[in-house]
């Protein structure tokens, strides 16, 4: 612990004030941690829209946005020790209040003794090839219906995927003894059969 850090110490800094300074501080924090775990809800229906994103993968971004949180609870101790208690809350509280409040936060940013700006801090910068699927999933149907779904490695080529379609057992099944009249191919996404009793 920072010199002037103990119980003691800080009370006899702050007076009866310190008790009350402490809990204005916990209570902010705790409001921080209550609002990041609720913001993601309230960003899912844009994302959804956004990156056409179905219920399934809206909900494995939930769940992302909550490794993160807990890969966050874990480099916390490291940050402690290395900045210290109270430049490790100071600091993270002003680089969330930013962009809500950023004449505030440029202030606070400045008594911190940081350099300018608080705005131009770099973040971590989106890479789009990080942001790519490994694996696709296929809908295979039947005159409109679905009938199957398989997984294919992302890229993979019309002919392959093709293959694997009429690999499944079961549009082996459904194919059978039926005349194919039309193919219909959406790469990564869908294929879809248009067939007639022969």
């Amino acid at each position: 612990m920072k010199p002037g850090s103990t119980i003691a110490e800080l009370n006899a800094r702050y007076g009866p004030r310190y008790r009350w300074i402490l809990m204005g501080s916990v209570m902010v924090g705790a409001m921080a941690s209550i609002m990041s775990s609720t913001i993601i809800n309230v960003a899912i229906p844009g994302l959804s829209h956004q990156f056409h994103l179905g219920q399934e993968r809206a909900q494995w971004v939930s769940s992302g946005f909550m490794v993160a949180m807990t890969i966050a609870m874990l480099t916390t101790p490291w940050l402690l020790s290395r900045f210290g208690y109270r430049d490790t809350y100071l600091g993270t509280m002003v680089l969330l209040m930013a962009p809500s409040t950023p004449y505030v936060a440029e202030e606070l940013w400045e008594q911190l003794g940081e350099p300018y700006s608080v705005h131009t801090q770099e973040w971590p910068t989106f890479d789009e090839s990080l942001a790519k699927d490994d694996f696709v999933e296929m809908v295979i149907q039947i005159n409109g219906k679905l009938r199957d779904k398989i997984v294919l490695p992302a890229g993979t080529s019309e002919e392959a995927a093709k293959a694997a379609v009429r690999s499944s057992e079961k549009i082996a099944v459904a194919l059978d003894n039926v005349q194919i009249l039309k193919e219909i191919y959406v790469p990564g996404r869908l294929m879809n059969f248009v067939v007639k009793p022969q």
